[in-house]
């Protein structure tokens, strides 16, 4: 695939770079998987339990042709690797001599915007930007002890002066932390706006929450705007600011830090299908640090410098839309109890519809202990790979009491739910004594006839009228010793003894 690169500078938007030019150039990368290798993985996890992990850098999916390709609905972690190079011109009247290689990056800002079909169209609108790092919850390596609620991330990518794990135990840092904490103390923080968060500048060095200074407004939601981060004053070294972001040879000061990821965030697919387009545009202010400064303090009125050139970066995706689910009716309800022996499971059964009902009879041996354990759904069509919403502890499906006063009813068993073919399976448990319905409607789509069942459990009733008496047990005697099987009156092995 061919990437497109956007410069900011008119004067120099052509391939390649001008001989005395300085270039911050971004690089956009995406999730993939080679040889069991993982790329593109924030490792949010770990943060969550309070480890600084090191970001999985993604693929930059360079080859003509290449596009990462995910089904919809799942989350994409994108990032952006921040590189410069070049000698920057001398500027006129400024006083600054041109020829000097940058020592790094002083301040990086850029935007992010999706486009549909081609990269050229208007960006998309939908809110797809968000950032599971940066959810807003209770992170404890936080000052603050919560995570700020953005739309993207810094990565944890730095370990300067060896400060990251295993010495320090804090983790690998990032563009704002210190040298004593891994990272280069760009000690000014931008994150994105949006139409509600007016984003602009964040002093680390604040007491949490962070002072917010300026910022866009009225951004659409679809768009990422104004993410960076940048050096406040001309002091570095002396472990207070580290020189040398997106350095990959010697400046003045000799330190490298390399290109690497800086920035990262998610994208969320779920109302996405097709071809997009993912375009870092870089804003104003991408600054390069002087070359001609002292390494430890700088005396001279300005330490940064607008880059010559600041390059962004388009990555292409592919979104498979998810095969929608198809209309199916229930056929069949079942309660499904294991007799032992050569009957095996064995199941009392209800047509569907507005009366369906199981009267569960079985109590396996000991009065009090039986009721319902096993709920078999039967359809006309296969659920399993469109219609059932997954979910194995069975959240969706809905149990009420049907009966006043309400009796407990029993719950599902988490983790017990599967769809296989045309059958739905779950386990439940509780009160061995119930009257409740079950409503499968919210775990599987596209039920067209009723989707609920009466469940009543009345021990030995096996001939269901309002209890169980002598008439159950006259009943009983004139099927002694006959093998119970799936035609042959289940119910009436009430102790589920295979007799």
């Amino acid at each position: 695939m061919k990437r497109t690169m956007l410069a900011v500078v008119v004067a120099c938007m052509f391939a390649g770079t001008a001989l005395g030019e300085s270039v911050i150039q971004y690089t956009l990368d995406l999730p993939g998987v080679i040889d069991e290798v993982v790329y593109g993985d924030n490792q949010v996890e770990e943060w969550e339990l309070g480890n600084n992990a090191m970001y999985l850098q993604g693929l930059p999916y360079d080859g003509v042709g290449e596009a990462y390709t995910c089904m919809q609905g799942t989350t994409i972690t994108w990032d952006a690797v921040v590189a410069v190079s070049g000698e920057h011109s001398g500027e006129v009247g400024t006083g600054l001599p041109g020829g000097y290689v940058p020592n790094g990056a002083a301040n990086l800002v850029f935007s992010l915007t999706v486009h549909k079909d081609n990269p050229e169209n208007p960006p998309e609108t939908t809110p797809i930007f968000f950032s599971t790092m940066n959810d807003g919850d209770t992170q404890t390596m936080l000052p603050g002890g919560e995570d700020p609620l953005e739309m993207a991330a810094f990565c944890h990518i730095y370990d300067i002066g060896g400060n990251g794990p295993p010495s320090s135990g804090t983790g690998f840092g990032r563009l704002f932390d210190p040298p004593a904490t891994a990272g280069p103390g760009m000690d000014r923080v931008q994150y994105p706006s949006t139409a509600t968060h007016g984003g602009g500048r964040r002093s680390v060095l604040d007491t949490p929450p962070y002072t917010e200074v300026g910022g866009a407004t009225g951004v659409p939601a679809g768009q990422l705007v104004g993410m960076g981060a940048g050096y406040s004053d001309q002091i570095l070294g002396g472990g207070i600011r580290m020189p040398g972001v997106g350095l990959d040879g010697a400046g003045t000061c000799y330190y490298q830090l390399l290109h690497l990821p800086n920035f990262e965030g998610q994208i969320n697919t779920s109302a996405m299908a097709g071809t997009y387009y993912l375009k870092l545009t870089p804003g104003g202010g991408n600054n390069i640090l002087s070359g001609d400064f002292n390494c430890e303090y700088d005396s001279l009125p300005r330490f940064a410098w607008e880059a010559n050139q600041a390059n962004g970066d388009t990555i292409k995706f592919e979104v498979i839309e998810l095969p929608q689910c198809e209309s199916n009716n229930i056929t069949l309800w079942s309660s499904v109890r294991d007799h032992g022996g050569t009957c095996g499971e064995l199941a009392l059964s209800s047509a569907p519809g507005t009366d369906a009902e199981i009267v569960e009879t079985r109590y396996g041996g000991t009065p009090g202990v039986g009721g319902v354990q096993k709920i078999v759904v039967d359809f006309d069509s296969d659920i399993s790979t469109h219609c059932w919403d997954g979910d194995e502890d069975g959240a969706a499906i809905v149990i009420t009491a049907n009966h006043t006063p309400p009796p407990a009813c029993f719950t599902v068993v988490p983790g017990s739910v599967s769809a296989v073919g045309t059958t739905l399976t779950f386990l439940v448990t509780g009160p061995p004594s119930a009257n409740c319905q079950v409503d499968i409607s919210g775990a599987v789509d596209g039920i067209q006839n009723d989707p609920t069942c009466d469940f009543r459990v009345c021990d030995g009733n096996i001939n269901y009228d309002t209890g169980t008496d002598l008439t159950d047990a006259s009943l009983m005697n004139t099927i002694q010793g006959t093998i119970p099987d799936p035609e042959n009156h289940p119910d009436l092995d009430v102790n589920c003894d295979c007799q």
